[in-house]
């Protein structure tokens, strides 16, 4: 069966490694990791998902529609199917979405959630190297081009913010 994770309990691996982290390096960095970078990135592959399935829905509304596809791309050119991509992409908005509730779930027994609060009161930057850098250190980075930054990215990165926080207290409503 398909699936975008290497393992399959892949959310209890990110939210053990995050216990890890925590008695090594403190809530911040263990919050930081599992929900800034693990959870972040779930959501990131989700949302890109949703896009990428209504754009078919609209070409397979058309008159016109022809699902054999040719790409151009820097690799180089191949065929695609938008009907098995269409399939493909169901799938993997399913399991993001089951991927979401067990993640939340298990860090909510794993984390008290007034630390989770506090994380998100902080305004943590998110991403991989969010919760590795220092602002400082992150700006150096965007400077030299090491990672793209835009103003889009931040305005992305907000309404994220707001999805995760969204995701742990609807939970305990």
């Amino acid at each position: 069966m398909y699936s975008i994770f290497a393992y399959e309990n892949q959310p209890e691996l990110w939210v053990e490694a995050a216990r890890n982290i925590e008695r090594r390096y403190g809530i911040t960095k263990a919050l930081g990791y599992v929900i800034g970078e693990k959870l972040y990135n779930l959501l990131i592959t989700h949302n890109n998902s949703l896009l990428k399935l209504q754009q078919i829905e609209e070409k397979r509304r058309r008159s016109d529609y022809k699902p054999q596809r040719k790409v151009h791309s820097v690799f180089g050119d191949y065929g695609i199917d938008l009907d098995q991509e269409y399939q493909r992409l169901k799938r993997v908005i399913d399991e993001t979405n089951r991927a979401k509730q067990e993640m939340v779930k298990r860090i909510l027994n794993v984390f008290d959630i007034n630390q989770i609060h506090e994380y998100f009161q902080s305004n943590p930057r998110l991403g991989s190297s969010g919760h590795i850098l220092t602002e400082e250190q992150q700006r150096f980075w965007w400077k030299m081009g090491i990672e793209e930054h835009t103003l889009e990215d931040e305005i992305h990165d907000a309404l994220l913010f707001g999805e995760l926080q969204r995701l742990f207290f609807k939970e305990t409503e």
